[in-house]
């Protein structure tokens, strides 16, 4: 479990890159790291948009194509729906359900989520945007 000084770290860095967006990359890589992983993504998504935008961390293999994930994947995602029966801002894990037939089953896991080699996943719905974070 990590320890408070390395939460407020974390939230301090979140801070920063308000002023400096720049620094998204960094502060993704920290949170990966902490929970164990190895790359950390952010997807955010307005509702009232088609497509949402990417944030990652630095070592993130962008080799994935975002296109395809864009123009495809995207609309064929279960986790959209998923986190949006969730409470609004309470940040979660996918957990059982990354483990679940009914999700590992589908195309987007199949074609998308396993060859990414994503595991679990963090994600929080706001108001008026999705965000997604994988590990």
């Amino acid at each position: 479990m990590p320890g408070i000084t390395e939460v407020d770290a974390l939230i301090g860095q979140a801070y920063d890159c308000i002023l400096e967006p720049e620094g998204w990359g960094e502060l993704l890589e920290s949170c990966a790291r902490l929970v164990g992983g190895e790359s950390g993504v952010v997807y955010v998504k307005p509702r009232a948009s088609a497509v949402g935008s990417l944030l990652t961390s630095r070592d993130f293999d962008r080799s994935y194509n975002l296109a395809s994930y864009l123009s495809y994947y995207e609309k064929r995602s279960p986790l959209i729906k998923y986190y949006r029966h969730h409470s609004e801002g309470l940040v979660t894990a996918l957990g059982d359900y990354a483990f679940s037939a009914g999700y590992r089953e589908t195309e987007f896991f199949q074609d998308w989520v396993r060859p990414q080699k994503f595991a679990d996943m963090l994600g929080c719905p706001s108001s008026n945007v999705l965000r997604q974070m994988a590990v």
